[in-house]
């Protein structure tokens, strides 16, 4: 599967459901705790103030009636760090607290820096 490619300061979306260890489907009213950490791989760096920070339904993030889950990344999120034509590698980390469990996903993509955005 190819990484999926965001033009710098783009809005984009991440959609999921989550799974328990049997592969059922966790209930947005199993879930306690939905927190989101991401990264710039190449320099370690925290973008937007995302670490560890609180997605349950504020800052972007949306759980639905039937467990699924939606991150809006906003152009903040998806700030170049380094120069024109660079592809950057991002890694969003999401760690759930459920009624039976806890669990932690990643997902990654590139910011592509585009010359005549400033």
């Amino acid at each position: 599967m190819a990484t999926p490619v965001v033009n710098e300061q783009t809005t984009a979306q991440y959609s999921c459901s989550f799974v328990d260890h049997t592969g059922a489907a966790i209930s947005d009213t199993a879930i306690s705790t939905l927190v989101a950490t991401l990264r710039d791989v190449a320099s370690d760096q925290i973008m937007n103030s995302r670490s560890s920070q609180d997605v349950l339904n504020t800052n972007g993030g949306t759980l639905a009636a039937g467990g699924g889950f939606t991150l809006i990344l906003n152009q903040l999120d998806n700030k170049a760090l380094t120069g024109v034509g660079t592809n950057q590698l991002r890694r969003l980390t999401l760690e759930v607290n459920y009624t039976a469990g806890y669990l932690s996903t990643e997902f990654s993509y590139i910011v592509r820096a585009l010359p005549d955005v400033s």
